[in-house]
């Protein structure tokens, strides 16, 4: 059986794209993290240049990230 090269979630991608551009300038932005950290580039800069604090659940339950928030 052929094995597909491993893609990161497109919504990942997106907001990447989103957060290059002057997105946040004209909205608050919460960054919240629902897979674990794969050190790209794209996830250090949103974790540096975060307006509020970056929140990474992607190790919390549903329940957990509701009562977190």
């Amino acid at each position: 059986m052929m094995k597909l090269p491993a893609k990161k979630p497109p919504a990942t991608i997106d907001i990447c794209k989103m957060r290059r551009s002057n997105f946040g300038v004209l909205y608050q932005v919460f960054s919240y993290a629902l897979s674990p950290n794969d050190g790209s580039e794209c996830r250090v800069r949103i974790q540096s240049e975060a307006e509020h604090d970056f929140k990474d659940v992607s190790t919390m339950t549903p329940g957990m990230q509701i009562a977190r928030s």
